[in-house]
């Protein structure tokens, strides 16, 4: 794993992980955490985060991104984003983006790209992004803002029609997962977003029984995100 460290446009660092395939290939994917998400990478053992034990799971055959966007060097994760908006969030995601297209993986690629709840939301107010995708995979994202919301990025939130602009000329395949136990994003908020990807080659709408926001399975205490993300990426790859 290799860090790079780009300004970010609000305070300090975009820090960007990037997990080399085991093996030389043309294949990468991003992954967008969700609200005020984090990846730690000395994360291990069985409590690992999604992202971790995806990147296990899948490293050997991909290349792999993920962002660390710029935020306050504060304890608490909600109060280090303080003053940040919505678009700087993906002014950070996009300049981190176009820095890898660059410097990092500048030969031709095939992207794919996971956005986990509120990294799906960004992954909309980002055009440059999507059109790049062949394949996306998104997990219990929404749309819209609350007007009595005060948390930061999510109380500037452009209007659900304004940030779903960007979904209407995708042409890529699409796999929306979502729990059936989401008690975080309404419903009629993820089939909005999911309904506005109108064009894409190949559509999928995966409800899953018994999975929250997360697709973790409170009863057995066990996440099932990073084999379901991984099982839709590689579908998406034997498509192709």
């Amino acid at each position: 794993m290799i860090v790079y460290k780009l300004p970010s446009c609000f305070v300090g660092d975009t820090n960007v992980f990037y997990y080399p395939a085991e093996k030389k290939i043309d294949k990468t994917i991003l992954l967008l955490k969700g609200l005020y998400g984090e990846h730690t990478p000395e994360e291990k053992g069985p409590n690992k985060s999604w992202d971790n034990y995806l990147i296990e799971l899948l490293n050997k055959h991909y290349d792999i991104l993920i962002f660390r966007t710029g935020r306050r060097d504060l304890e608490d994760k909600i109060e280090s984003f303080q003053g940040k908006t919505f678009e700087q969030e993906c002014e950070d995601v996009s300049s981190a983006f176009r820095f890898c297209v660059n410097n990092i993986v500048s030969n031709y690629r095939q992207w794919q790209c996971v956005g986990s709840s509120f990294g799906g939301t960004t992954l909309l107010g980002c055009p440059e992004i999507i059109q790049s995708m062949q394949n996306i995979v998104l997990v219990g994202t929404g749309c819209g803002r609350s007007s009595t919301t005060s948390k930061p990025l999510l109380s500037t939130l452009p209007p659900s029609e304004q940030l779903l602009i960007s979904a209407i000329d995708y042409s890529g395949s699409l796999f929306f997962l979502s729990g059936e136990m989401d008690t975080v994003v309404p419903i009629e908020s993820q089939r909005a977003v999911f309904d506005s990807f109108s064009k894409s080659s190949m559509r999928g709408w995966i409800r899953f029984p018994h999975l929250d926001h997360r697709l973790i399975n409170e009863d057995a205490d066990e996440s099932n995100a990073a084999v379901l993300i991984g099982k839709f990426l590689l579908l998406s790859q034997k498509r192709c």
